[in-house]
């Protein structure tokens, strides 16, 4: 870029153009190495997981960082300190471009750089030494106190002998070869396993010499991993291998036409629904703790396990639902991992139409959607007539109340209408869902967890979009068809359940049992996919195959040979990280599950014919490893009974004794299960209901507008919708707002600036004589006046003030109101004068308070039903919780000597008219009679510091009680930061707002435990007429 800025036009730039390129080069480089300064460590686990991309955003990170001035560069082109931990065999994920070779890359630059910087940084190597040539300091060594950084190094510690390990000194337990050199370059192999027992270990050990043997290798490359003797820690610990075989029965009859007869998998059914019954079982009789068998030997007793204890896992997903199907029909609580998108799971489908449909009521896909699922189930005569003969625009779900005869299911429906008029889509699905058929038709439990999380994206997505249901649904229905499965199903909680998935799923897990299924599956290493693509593309081989002549077959090209036999070769050796990767995970129990498909048992002898593939499967790996040789027919003749392991080929002797149900006997049970919906229920209204105490949250800022209708106000609060969010919907054109029409930024902005302002430069004058009542040092700790100031203004300005406002104007606003407030009452008592016959003793800014205020009440608390309401509790009391902030306290000393105390509320109303010179009521307020103006703020805001006051009410009674002096509460105030005028409640008027606030709070209690029905009603709150974030043309305090 220096070369192009001085010849700009050797690159065909303008010369400003390469220079602002060069800036923002420079810019960019100097903001990375500030980004490297933060970080003085690396440690990457799971490295051989790493992409590309993911390398090199890393190496990003490892660049010359930005230093304190004056320390010296180190000679290294990566600066941290890096680590990694990660294991060639594990490497499974390259589907997503994380290689073999990439980890290997990685390994031999990190030891280039070790062996560089060995030599070439002194700090390495000076007293006390942290490296030497031929030995690293341990830091585990604990004689000089246990593990200590560099800088704390005590100089004993690189005396120690015990503290330094040499390259050379094997591990213990350990005969294998040192690599003494790749020791020194910082390559460690770990080979101590913590997790698996020490027998099972040791057996496993020789199935990986033989798999990861140079044998095996198809074609020369650096993406094979090598086997590893690996130390057991767990030396007494033997472990324990299986083998489950689905091995059909020979010269079995024809299936039992009675069909409701289950049909017998090891006479009739293929290899996989076999396979799946072994698996089922083997769980089986690990939880019951039953004792299995080979042939009519007796098998050792392992115990007995907890279904958290179990992993299965599988190569594919294609034969998952037979399994979880069959676990379902055991008891066995089974969970599998991302069973697909959630959105596009059959049991969402019905409530996501549902969803759409109470949004939109007139929308007939919606309601055909509903109408044809569980929830509703009308044929197709019926959906015709349904919509058929409806009008255009007509409201469906009154049309479907209307045809569907009075029962509980039509008041479900009804409840539907109920939710559409009110916007409540939430609680409409946690209706449907206690009171619906759809978890009567996907009863499994995981079905259950995907409606459970499905309601809870609704909930948050609500919250998001303001409660809005249209806005809701719009949202809903393009996550469904962008990120259907991304979305992805989370599955029950794995607590206490069966965990299936699939291996690439498994990497950091451990069970006490895994059982590891489709071993002669051929899905586990397959390059059919990019082969029909017709294109292979690594960060390492890009290749492609044309046919331009579709009538033709494809061009010869050795191009293409090669590198499919190179990707093939690659794939194989990752489907034998794959195996050792599902073997790895278990502690004491591993089971093997698989076998061809033409496996038959003939008396106590197993036959089975392993398929020539060009991808072996891990079933003929392992049956490498074990050197198993066919007979002369090609068929390996297996006899359970002399095999040092237990091999399990029939149910029975699992100790299967579950009666299997074919499925015509589970569509009976559902469909008689199904008629309970249609008897006639009783209606169950308990009359000795417990009695409760409910709780309900308050906002300070959000009284006033409940005090207007607090039904509406109730409704939006059910619909996460909050005042502030909502302006009144008018039908004209909105008009600018003051602040707007001047480049001042909007009204609530200057609010909380002047806020701030005041928090910081108020002034304090602190105690002139002895105190009233004695107050915390933060109440009169003196400080000056600072309003006025220029660097206290623009320091608030710096902080709050939005980029695009204008400053000096909002710095001339500024002064003007904080003159008028210095001017006002307010100023004459922060000065240390007398007003009203008052004088300050303390005061606080921005004061938090906690209310708790408690009412007795009488009400019932019923849950709807199909069948009628359903009490759940009696209420008798209900307490209201309030956080919030009070923008002054004043504690005054009264004339009569006594302590008092009072809230006041700043109000900035009519600031853009004040700096602009306009005409506004607040400013043609004078003398000492309230203006028209002044009253209406007061009224506008009564509830608001009718709360202040009830919060310093308790206060000081709490202090009574206590024994401790208190104030007397004060009728609350707003300060009119425009004028400086403090307009004061008087004692009636604070008596009846907190008496008319305790109404309010008693007539919200009520409402909130009453049904929400259908509520016309044309106030400002109102969802008919309400505009959801729309710019208010009033000005905010």
């Amino acid at each position: 870029m220096e070369g192009y800025v001085k010849d700009p036009k050797s690159a065909g730039l303008d010369p400003k153009e390469a220079k602002r390129l060069m800036v923002d080069l420079q810019n960019r480089h100097s903001r990375l190495r500030d980004i490297r300064s933060r970080y003085r460590a690396f440690i990457i686990d799971e490295a051989q997981d790493n992409s590309a991309q993911q390398w090199r955003l890393l190496g990003r990170l490892w660049g010359s960082r930005a230093l304190p001035d004056g320390t010296p560069t180190p000679d290294t082109p990566w600066e941290p300190t890096i680590c990694c931990v990660g294991d060639r065999k594990q490497s499974i994920y390259a589907f997503r471009q994380a290689q073999v070779s990439g980890f290997v890359d990685f390994g031999n630059a990190l030891r280039n750089m070790n062996e560089h910087e060995f030599h070439s940084i002194p700090a390495l190597t000076r007293k006390p030494e942290l490296r030497r040539q031929n030995a690293a300091r341990d830091p585990r060594y604990s004689a000089d106190g246990g593990f200590a950084t560099a800088s704390d190094l005590p100089e004993s510690r690189s005396k120690a002998e015990g503290a330094w390990i040499r390259f050379d000194e094997l591990e213990k337990g350990s005969s294998g070869p040192i690599d003494a050199l790749a020791r020194s370059q910082g390559h460690i192999e770990l080979v101590v396993n913590y997790r698996t027992a020490g027998g099972l270990l040791n057996r496993m050990n020789d199935w990986w010499e033989d798999i990861f043997s140079l044998g095996h290798d198809r074609f020369p490359g650096d993406w094979y991993a090598r086997p590893q003797a690996l130390l057991p820690s767990r030396t007494n610990a033997e472990g324990r291998f299986e083998w489950l075989v689905p091995a059909s029965i020979s010269n079995s009859e024809h299936p039992n036409a009675d069909l409701t007869a289950p049909l017998d998998p090891f006479s009739s059914g293929s290899s996989s629904e076999m396979e799946n019954a072994l698996i089922t079982s083997r769980i089986r009789s690990l939880l019951d703790g039953t004792q299995t068998r080979v042939g009519e030997v007796d098998q050792p007793d392992c115990g007995q396990y907890t279904p958290g204890e179990i992993l299965v896992l599988l190569p594919s997903r294609s034969k998952l639902d037979d399994l979880m199907t069959r676990l379902e029909a055991s008891g066995i609580p089974a969970v599998a991992d991302k069973e697909g998108g959630l959105l596009l799971r059959p049991v969402i489908r019905p409530l996501l139409g549902l969803l759409q449909w109470i949004s939109r009521p007139a929308s007939r896909h919606a309601a055909a959607t509903v109408a044809r699922s569980c929830l509703v189930a009308l044929n197709d005569k019926e959906l015709q007539t349904f919509l058929g003969d409806a009008k255009i625009g007509e409201n469906l779900i009154q049309r479907l109340v209307e045809i569907t005869p009075e029962s509980p299911h039509q008041n479900l429906v009804r409840r539907w209408l109920a939710h559409s008029q009110e916007g409540s889509v939430v609680e409409a699905l946690h209706e449907t869902l206690n009171h619906g058929d759809l978890l009567l038709c996907h009863p499994r439990p995981s079905e259950r967890s995907d409606a459970e999380q499905f309601v809870h994206l609704v909930e948050s997505q609500s919250n998001e979009v303001g409660g809005d249901s249209i806005l809701l649904a719009d949202r809903l229905s393009r996550l469904a068809d962008v990120a259907g499965n991304d979305l992805t199903s989370a599955g029950v909680s794995t607590a206490d359940a069966v965990q299936v998935m699939t291996i690439h799923g498994s990497k950091g897990l451990e069970r006490k049992c895994v059982i590891v299924g489709g071993l002669f599956s051929e899905g586990q290493g397959n390059i059919s996919h990019d082969l029909r693509q017709r294109v292979i593309a690594t960060p390492s081989l890009f290749a492609s195959n044309p046919r331009p002549w579709i009538t033709q077959s494809s061009l010869d090209s050795g191009v293409w040979t090669l590198a499919r036999t190179l990707q093939e070769a690659q794939i194989q050796a990752e489907a034998r990280r794959l195996f050792y990767v599902a073997c790895t995970r278990v502690k004491d129990l591993l089971i093997l599950a698989g076998g061809p498909n033409d496996s038959i048992r003939v008396d106590n002898t197993i036959s089975m014919k392993l398929r020539s593939l060009p991808m072996p499967t891990f079933g003929h790996m392992w049956f490498e490893a074990l050197g198993w040789e066919p007979e002369e027919d090609g068929r390996h003749l297996i006899e359970p009974q002399s095999l040092p392991f237990a091999v399990h080929c029939h149910v029975s002797e699992l100790g299967d004794t579950s009666t299997a149900t074919s499925p015509l006997v589970r569509l009976t049970r559902l469909n008689e299960s199904s008629q309970i919906a249609h008897e006639s229920v009783s209606t169950n209204i308990s009359m000795k209901a417990p009695t409760r105490t409910r709780g309900f949250k308050i906002y300070p800022h959000q009284l006033d507008k409940a005090a207007t209708c607090p039904r509406c106000y109730l409704q939006l609060m059910r619909l996460g919708l909050s005042t502030d969010a909502v302006s009144q919907f008018t039908t004209g054109e909105s008009t600018q707002s003051a602040s707007e029409r001047i480049g001042l930024p909007p009204a609530n902005v200057i609010g909380s600036i002047f806020h701030r302002l005041i928090e910081v430069g108020l002034e304090n004058p602190g105690l002139s004589s002895e105190i009233s009542v004695p107050l915390p040092i933060q109440w009169t700790e003196i400080s000056p006046n600072l309003l006025e100031n220029d660097q206290v203004i623009q320091s608030v300005l710096d902080e709050l003030l939005p980029p695009d406002a204008d400053a000096d104007a909002m710095k001339s606003l500024l002064k003007q109101m904080s003159k008028a407030v210095i001017s006002g009452p307010l100023g004459t008592l922060t000065s240390g004068l007398k007003w009203n016959e008052e004088i300050v003793e303390g005061l606080r800014t921005e004061l938090p308070f906690s209310l708790q205020h408690s009412l007795e009440i009488d009400a019932a608390e019923q849950m709807w039903t199909p069948h009628g309401p359903n009490n759940l509790a009696q209420i008798e009391r209900f307490i209201y919780s309030c956080n919030g902030i009070t923008d002054l306290v004043l504690c005054t000393r009264l004339e009569d000597g006594n302590g008092a105390i009072r809230a006041i509320d700043f109000k900035t109303t009519g600031a853009a008219h004040l700096y602009a010179g306009w005409p506004h009521p607040l400013l043609e307020a004078e003398g000492d009679t309230r203006h028209e103006s002044e009253q209406e703020m007061l009224d506008d805001y009564k509830m608001q510091l009718a709360l202040y006051t009830l919060s310093l009410i308790h206060q000081e009674q709490a202090r009574e009680k206590a024994g401790i002096a208190s104030r007397k509460v004060l009728p609350p105030a707003i300060l009119s930061t425009t004028t400086g005028r403090m307009i004061m409640m008087t004692e009636d008027e604070m008596e009846s707002a907190i008496e008319e606030l305790m109404t309010l709070l008693q007539e919200i209690a009520e409402l909130a435990l009453q049904d929400q029905g259908e509520h016309d009603c044309n106030c400002s709150l109102s969802l008919s007429n309400l505009r959801l974030f729309s710019n208010s043309t009033k000005e905010s305090e």
